[in-house]
């Protein structure tokens, strides 16, 4: 079973083999079949990079489930706000990827227990800046 440590998350966003910054533990909803639903979650590490492309590394309890290397111009729909409590921040994004449209529901919370995440507010934060540069972003980038 794949481990959830920061040591993992490097080496899952390493294998898009391009730099990245700000890089962040998340809850990945897929929603882009027809019969998608909330109810099939996964997790997954998003981080971004200089060249304007945004970085999801998707993963269910038996590895890999998929990645997704999207470039800001790609992208249609960008909403970032605040989820209830301010306990975490919801992401939702449509875009084109790979020839296919690709919708995510993306929740990221602000602070996760133990593993070694102890920038996760701060990335998230220099996360969400980055992202308010792609054309389509509509929300806050403040948390």
């Amino acid at each position: 079973m794949f481990k959830v440590t920061e040591q993992s998350m490097m080496e899952a966003l390493d294998g898009f083999m391009m730099p990245y910054n700000y890089s962040v533990y998340s809850m990945v909803f897929n929603m882009s079949s027809f019969f998608a639903s909330r109810k099939n979650s996964s997790y997954g590490f998003l981080a971004v990079n200089d060249n304007g492309y945004f970085l999801v590394a998707e993963y269910s309890i038996f590895g890999e489930k998929g990645r997704h290397l999207i470039m800001f111009d790609n992208i249609s729909k960008l909403k970032v706000k605040k989820a209830a409590f301010g306990l975490s921040c919801r992401i939702i994004l449509e875009a084109l990827c790979e020839g296919k449209k690709l919708r995510l529901d993306i929740s990221v919370p602000l602070k996760v227990g133990g593993n070694g995440f102890d920038d996760q507010k701060q990335n998230l934060q220099h996360l969400i800046d980055a992202l308010s540069r792609c054309p389509a972003f509509e929300g806050t980038n403040v948390l």
